[in-house]
């Protein structure tokens, strides 16, 4: 299992918000959310971002729209990914 550390993220045109983000990457990778999702799903991959000195993993929401994915970092929901640049 790799953990990767999500540095950028690729969103819809509109507004900012989860639910846009539609590609993760970091230092030599870009997935689609889709790909990490599954990825997460399976137990194959973690990933994770680094925010004011802590860690937080990301993980999936699951919406009445659909899926999408959001850090958390213990028992809270953060907006860490929405934070970083595109």
């Amino acid at each position: 299992m790799a953990d990767f550390r999500v540095t950028e993220v690729s969103r819809s045109p509109g507004p900012v918000s989860h639910l846009a983000i539609t590609h993760l990457g970091g230092e030599g990778w870009h997935f689609t959310k889709d790909e990490v999702v599954e990825a997460v799903e399976r137990g194959a991959h973690s990933f994770h971002v680094l925010a004011d000195g802590r860690r937080a993993e990301v993980a999936i929401v699951r919406g009445a729209i659909g899926n999408y994915l959001r850090a958390k970092a213990g028992n809270v929901w953060t907006d860490d990914l929405l934070r970083l640049p595109s």
